[in-house]
């Protein structure tokens, strides 16, 4: 009669509304359960359902025993499901019917509340699922507007397109709960606005409200392949739970190794293991949807281990009930043969400009197996590096190609004599530079530890200049042009940039009279010289003559200095040059005296004689 007199009305097909309802939080394993078929409605206050319609006005009907003549239950006899209609108001009325469940006395998120509902299909209908936390919660309000105690929406059907016209699992999941038990009811509201226009009939069966527990789960991983006689090899295993609700009390993870591995040691962070045993254990507790900290087990492979292995890890307890997903099997691949593995490395920091700088390559087999055939290692050098010599005791090496090569078998866990690699460095290499080397053949069976990258940082050296001062032999008082050699050098990497600056600093005793070199700007005045152009690392501008006198006064000793700056030096520790001198005094030349000889009194007599003799003609003549 219901159908018929639904189908009678005329109004229009339901808006679109369904779609599936959800929150999702953690609880415990003890939480409230509830099951629920409607076999039988009529048991339900006994049972501590509350039928409440707030309908207006209230009409004919309440919620009744679903009427096979309309639809049949979702499961068991035809009629077991509850149902209600449009005629819980009266016509024109607003339906406001309340279906509430027992006192759930240990709710807590997470729990799941399923249900299956539909309708006739005719006419719009609604279904609200609402919450109230605490006791009694029984109040529903008094009118079909109000909503007492149960403010909290859970669900709504439909959200979005129409009401299901089959029978449809609802699911929804308890969320927003208070941490802790809590007590409360869950309350189903048929809700129908003008039942003029809109209600029609809808039942509801089959509902359950589950705790979810705790779900221990185990995922176990290793990094690249294994290797025959390979030490340290390592596993990680990771134990979740994957469950609603957190852990409760002993958590145990076993590993079972295959034969060719052997365990050497097993830990991980707050748990207690045993190595013997290959078991771990621990009881604090596991919140939902998180993970305990990574177990580690390192195992050794045998030089005969098979090439493919299976390590398995079994999880338990905590008090999961789901045991499908307690188990993690990890195929491992073991490779045989030689496995070739390259180091290169170097000491310190690189400088631009540097010569002679060296790296170190060292080719390994990890292997269980001694190599087979060549071995080639190849070095890839990066802009701002020069290869200069590339050697290294039985290796057949060219610096052209940059490769060396040998045949001698190299024996597992063995090394063969490192390579020297020297090399110049640019003045323009970059900062930080990447230096690789290569090793192959030799029957290598893992490629994936055959590259070296070396990361080497270059320092920039900015110019060094240094000034010498020199003079040949002593200077004397009164000296006039006696000279100074001034020489600055770059003792740096690279060119000066900029002006650089000579100042000479003359002691007293001594005067300037000249200031020059090649290339230079050089004021006598000032006792300066000055030049822009670029000097060269390792090289010396033109010498600066200073040329100088002597006071007549000078001090036995006398100190000239001479300094030179900028041309963006950054030491000055080299940049003084002082230059002692010694000054002779001055000595006159000694003075020669010439003796005239004298006549003896004899001599002296005869030229007497020989005068007077002379004279006697002419006296002769004037007479």
């Amino acid at each position: 009669m219901v159908a018929l007199d639904s189908l009678s009305r005329g109004r229009q097909a339901l808006r679109p509304w369904l779609a599936a309802l959800a929150a999702v939080v953690s609880f415990g394993a003890s939480a409230q359960q509830l099951t629920e078929n409607f076999d039988a409605i009529t048991t339900l206050p006994g049972a501590g359902w509350v039928l409440t319609n707030n309908s207006a006005p209230v009409g004919t009907s309440g919620w009744f025993q679903g009427n096979p003549g309309v639809f049949t239950a979702q499961a068991g006899a035809t009629n077991s499901y509850i149902a209600a209609n449009y005629l819980n108001a009266a016509a024109g009325g607003n339906v406001s019917n309340w279906l509430l469940t027992p006192p759930l006395t240990n709710l807590q998120n997470g729990q799941t509340l399923t249900f299956y509902t539909r309708s006739a299909g005719t006419f719009p209908d609604g279904l609200e699922v609402r919450l109230c936390t605490g006791t009694p919660c029984t109040n529903v309000g008094a009118t079909d507007t109000s909503l007492g105690s149960f403010t909290t929406v859970l669900a709504t059907v439909p959200p979005a397109g129409s009401y299901p016209t089959t029978w449809t699992q609802v699911s929804v999941v308890l969320s927003g709960l208070p941490a802790g038990p809590n007590n409360g009811r869950i309350a189903f509201r048929y809700v129908v606005t003008n039942t003029s226009t809109n209600g029609d009939y809808i039942g509801i069966d089959t509902l359950n409200l589950t705790g979810s527990l705790p779900d221990m789960t185990v995922a176990k991983s290793h990094v690249g392949n294994f290797v025959q006689g390979q030490t340290g090899a390592t596993y990680a295993i990771t134990v979740s739970n994957g469950g609603g609700s957190d852990t409760a009390g002993t958590v145990t993870l076993v590993d079972t190794l295959p034969t060719g591995l052997t365990a050497t040691a097993l830990a991980g962070t707050g748990w207690t293991c045993t190595v013997g045993t290959l078991t771990c254990t621990r009881s604090d507790v596991l919140v939902a949807a998180a993970s305990y900290p990574v177990i580690t087990l390192t195992v050794d492979v045998a030089t005969n281990a098979a090439a493919s292995l299976t390590n398995t890890a079994t999880v338990s307890g905590g008090g999961e009930v789901n045991a499908g997903n307690n188990v993690a099997n990890d195929l491992t691949t073991v490779l045989a043969g030689p496995d070739l593995a390259i180091v290169k490395t170097h000491a310190g920091s690189f400088s631009q400009g540097q010569t002679g700088a060296t790296y170190t390559i060292t080719t390994s087999n990890v292997g269980s197996t001694p190599t087979v055939g060549v071995v080639s290692v190849v070095d890839t050098l990066p802009a701002g590096l020069t290869a200069t010599v590339l050697a290294g005791t039985g290796w057949t090496c060219s610096v052209g190609t940059l490769s060396c090569t040998r045949a001698d078998a190299l024996a597992g866990a063995a090394s063969y004599p490192a390579i020297t690699l020297t090399v110049n460095v640019a003045i323009s290499a970059a900062a930080s530079v990447i230096n690789t080397a290569t090793v192959s053949g030799g029957g290598d069976v893992n490629a994936g530890n055959n590259v070296a990258n070396d990361t080497t940082v270059v320092v920039a050296v900015p110019p060094d200049l240094a000034i010498v001062k020199s003079h040949a032999g002593n200077f004397t008082q009164g000296q006039t042009g006696a000279t100074y050699t001034i020489t600055v050098s770059n003792v740096g990497a690279v060119p000066t940039v900029g002006t650089v600056s000579v100042v000479d600093t003359m002691p007293s005793g001594l005067t300037a009279t000249a200031l020059a070199g090649t290339g230079w700007t050089c004021s006598v005045g000032t006792l300066t010289c000055t030049r822009a152009d670029a000097l060269a690392g390792a090289a010396s501008y033109p010498a600066i003559t200073l040329t100088v006198n002597v006071a007549a006064n000078a001090a036995a000793s006398v100190i000239n200095t001479a300094t030179v700056s900028g041309g963006g030096d950054v030491n000055a520790g080299n940049n003084s040059s002082s230059n002692p001198t010694t000054v002779q005094p001055f000595v006159a030349p000694p003075t020669t005296v010439t003796n005239i000889p004298t006549l003896g009194e004899f001599a002296l007599l005869l030229m007497a004689a020989m005068i007077a003799l002379l004279a006697m003609p002419a006296l002769r003549r004037r007479r």
